[in-house]
């Protein structure tokens, strides 16, 4: 892991100058697609719209390794953007298999005391729709998991 005296790709490094640190922020900040000739007409008014950055541009570029320093930083950022969404999903699954359990001790609960089966259906639906988002996404978009109980003990003596 690095210190804190160690540096980052995309920061300052030896030698650059104020202005080519500063045409590299622009550069960097540009994203994926970024392009030199980009970079320099984002910040000059004047520049035509197919306008090329003037030499000394592409001479800090590779002077001072644009190219590779974008890349790291593109690679940390990526890195990050997962790290991120990882957590994200795993709280997801976390969260529902504690809604799964839950249901899952009240369909115990229900069946222990006897209840009425119509509850337990109820509880087995729940079930079912929490069982959803570990469907593929083609299954998803068909919309929640509905289970149908039609089982003739459910159905009342009145009728």
């Amino acid at each position: 892991m690095a210190n804190a005296t160690d540096k980052q790709p995309w920061e300052r490094i030896e030698g650059e100058t104020d202005k080519a640190f500063a045409a590299f922020q622009v550069y960097l900040c540009l994203g994926p697609a970024r392009s030199i000739d980009i970079a320099w007409r984002s910040i000059t008014p004047t520049a035509q719209p197919r306008q090329r950055a003037p030499r000394w541009w592409l001479t800090w570029s590779s002077k001072y390794s644009w190219v590779s320093r974008t890349q790291a930083y593109d690679d940390h950022m990526a890195s990050l953007y997962r790290a991120e969404h990882e957590d994200i999903n795993l709280r997801i699954v976390e969260k529902s298999k504690r809604t799964i359990e839950r249901a899952i001790d009240k369909s115990y609960n229900l069946l222990d005391t006897a209840g009425d089966l119509r509850e337990i259906a109820t509880s087995l639906n729940s079930i079912a729709n929490s069982l959803k988002l570990f469907q593929p996404a083609q299954a998803q978009e068909a919309g929640p998991a509905r289970v149908e109980y039609n089982d003739p003990w459910l159905e009342s003596d009145d009728g």
